[in-house]
């Protein structure tokens, strides 16, 4: 009996995207070319999901979208400055 290696999600993550040393991505070729139906299901969601990732790092709103979205939204500030400000407000 053989014990395979599972690789990590982050490892697979890698694979997918085309990364890392050769050997270390033969050893995960191998490791799937085992049958190990997990893996080959998780890699190739991984792998479906991996052309809509990088194109998401492209894209850019609109401005008027990101105005829009920062008047919805306003930036918070910390508690520290918010605490600050009450107490300067009750103080005064």
């Amino acid at each position: 009996m053989t014990i395979t290696r599972h690789f990590s999600v982050q490892e697979w993550t890698d694979f997918a995207r085309g990364l890392g040393d050769e050997a270390h991505r033969s050893a995960m070729h191998q490791h799937l070319s085992t049958g190990c139906a997990a893996c080959g299901e998780f890699v190739a969601t991984l792998q479906r999901f991996a052309p809509i990732v990088a194109s998401e790092a492209q894209y850019e709103p609109p401005d008027q979208v990101v105005r829009r979205a920062e008047v919805l939204f306003p930036r918070r500030t910390s508690n520290a400055v918010a605490r600050t400000r009450a107490v300067a407000k009750v103080a005064s």
